[in-house]
């Protein structure tokens, strides 16, 4: 340490003590080792770069809204609001009825790279989600895929079995589907969030580095300061004198100078305490 000389001899703390850390002690310990906080939040920011840019697949998502027509609405104002409507078309297009009229049009067709598609029920659902607008008769599609135009593809299918399906079996009474807007084709991942995954291992470098600094500061059996001894043992073990590091620069003995009477480089007390030993 750079004002106190760590003393070497081993505290043993007794059942009835304990040793905490405040906020304050925890802020002085970052800054007095911020290199290697530093040093763990470019590491951490690093490896989360690397890890989305070179081992996670780029995801494209291509998206859909659909509207449901009811031809009387006053007769579903008592049961169900517009958005329950939704839900329920939003149920009825994840369900397999609609899925076997997309895995029927698409499974044999060929993509551009020349292999032939091959869907079951269960992969489109891992790739189709839903999102009901608030309040209204109207939801979204999204079908998330590492092609783009398979994505696009799949979306159009599905929306167009969906009306085709609440047109035929008539689940909500003379209700249909309306599409509101087409899929297009994705021009940008939609995932990973690169920036996201790098701020995200930047903050997981912080939080391990000064846990393991606190951690360390834990386990250590010397006490590095006068604050530290208090801090811990209250008036128990007093403090009955601070020695110098000889090997501290002149800087860290400006404080230290005029509370122990101190002064660096001239190697005797100040002239009063002489004045003062003399008699």
């Amino acid at each position: 340490m750079s004002a106190y000389r760590k003393t070497t001899e081993r505290l043993t703390m007794g059942s009835n003590n304990s040793y905490g850390m405040s906020l304050g002690q925890i802020f002085s310990l970052a800054i007095k080792r911020w290199w290697i906080i530093l040093i763990a939040v470019v590491l951490g920011a690093a490896l989360l770069f690397a890890y989305t840019y070179f081992l996670v697949e780029p995801m494209y998502t291509a998206s859909a809204r659909i509207g449901i027509r009811v031809m009387d609405m006053n007769a579903y104002n008592e049961s169900m609001t517009g958005q329950k409507v939704a839900k329920d078309c939003a149920f009825i297009l994840m369900s397999d009825i609609t899925f076997d009229m997309v895995v029927n049009e698409l499974n044999g067709t060929a993509r551009k790279d020349g292999t032939i598609r091959n869907y079951s029920n269960a992969k489109l659902r891992g790739m189709i989600s839903t999102e009901i607008d608030e309040d209204t008769r109207f939801f979204r599609v999204h079908v998330s895929s590492s092609d783009p135009e398979e994505a696009r593809l799949v979306c159009e299918s599905l929306i167009n079995a969906f009306c085709v399906v609440l047109d035929e079996n008539n689940f909500i009474k003379d209700a249909g589907g309306i599409i509101l807007n087409h899929p297009t084709l994705p021009s940008s991942p939609s995932s990973p969030n690169t920036t996201s995954n790098v701020i995200l291992g930047a903050a997981m470098g912080f939080v391990l580095s000064l846990a393991a600094l606190v951690a360390l500061s834990f386990l250590k059996d010397t006490m590095d300061s006068e604050e530290t001894i208090i801090s811990a043992y209250g008036e128990k073990i007093p403090v009955l004198a601070v020695i110098p590091d000889a090997n501290s620069g002149a800087a860290a003995y400006k404080k230290y100078s005029k509370k122990y009477g101190y002064v660096y480089g001239r190697g005797y007390a100040p002239e009063e305490t002489a004045d003062q030993n003399k008699k």
